[in-house]
């Protein structure tokens, strides 16, 4: 209960794709519930953002495995439709080159969340 707690008060410190791996590989054990949703509404954000998906590509050039995390977050039923809608919008506008294929499954990934967000297929 008390790595729960102690897990919970790290997330507000969580500013950067390196805060965010280091973050899920120390409390990985605790991510279960309220706190998992908590993580994967960041994580979502974190996409959300016009430089997310290419700061999380550049970031884990060498942590590929953390790209696994994010896209089996993605989805996630706690994610809002707005922030669906604008990951969608940076998938399609700001994918890396080398990062298509991933840009695809996560796009494949938050289709099948969100049916009523308006969102392409």
């Amino acid at each position: 209960m008390q790595q729960a707690i102690r897990a919970e008060s790290q997330l507000a410190a969580v500013l950067s794709w390196d805060d965010a791996i280091m973050y899920y590989q120390k409390n990985r054990h605790c991510d279960d519930g309220a706190l998992r949703e908590s993580y994967t509404n960041l994580l979502a954000n974190k996409l959300s953002q016009s430089d997310g998906l290419t700061t999380l590509w550049q970031t884990t050039a060498r942590r590929r495995w953390f790209r696994s995390v994010v896209a089996q977050r993605m989805e996630s039923e706690v994610i809002s439709a707005e922030t669906t809608r604008a990951i969608d919008q940076n998938l399609s506008q700001n994918c890396p080159i080398k990062a298509k294929q991933y840009c695809r499954r996560l796009h494949d990934r938050i289709i099948r969340l969100c049916e009523t967000c308006g969102l392409d297929r």
